[in-house]
């Protein structure tokens, strides 16, 4: 049986990225949300907080860039446009051509770690409330998440897939490395998910 979009995007992020995606990017948890996992997929029920756990969310670590794409995804640079001087050019196109079902292109910029920094105490505290009936063995609860400063993610619904970006600059490089230069949006097809530009994500 092929895998769903949910399923395809998870595991490439778990292989690729050494991360666990348990959900689908546009969806934003929080740390000490729980639920099911089953496989890569997490279902929600709800907070700790709902069971009268209290904790302390902090950021660790600094400010990174992931950039990942599916073997099958390729990139090309589109004609430039040029600035009023005539000397250079002024912005750029991209095209991203996915090339497969449920392939992936991710770029997500100034990610950060933000997570429940007392693990030890929500954990003496969820054993108390097993104890009692209260925490079931089969739930999990999120314990990190990675926020985004901006993101662009896109996954194909067939292997006709493709996205067209007007860059504002002619260094594309600059672009697919940490998304920093400004884009939009020019054309796209057989598209399943795609979300641009959008701040503090939990892809």
């Amino acid at each position: 049986m092929a895998k769903s979009l949910q399923e395809t995007y998870c595991s490439e992020v778990r292989k690729q990225l050494n991360y666990f995606a348990a959900w689908m990017p546009n969806i934003i948890f929080k740390p000490g949300d729980f639920g099911t996992l089953s496989g890569n997929l997490f279902s929600p029920l709800g907070s700790l907080t709902d069971l009268g756990v209290s904790f302390e969310v902090g950021q660790r670590g600094n400010y990174t860039h992931f950039a990942y794409q599916s073997s099958s995804v390729k990139t090309s640079q589109l004609q430039s446009t040029i600035d009023v001087s005539g000397i250079q050019p002024a912005k750029s196109g991209l095209k991203i051509e996915f090339g497969a079902e449920n392939a992936c292109f991710m770029r997500l910029r100034g990610c950060v770690p933000i997570e429940i920094v007392n693990i030890q105490g929500v954990d003496l505290e969820l054993l108390r409330l097993r104890e009692i009936g209260q925490w079931q063995d089969e739930w999990a609860y999120i314990f990190q998440v990675q926020q985004t400063e901006k993101t662009l993610i896109g996954v194909s619904s067939t292997k006709n897939g493709s996205l067209e970006l007007e860059l504002n600059s002619p260094h594309i490089g600059q672009f697919l490395d940490d998304l920093s230069v400004g884009f939009k949006t020019t054309n796209s097809s057989d598209l399943a998910t795609y979300i641009e530009g959008k701040e503090n994500l939990t892809p």
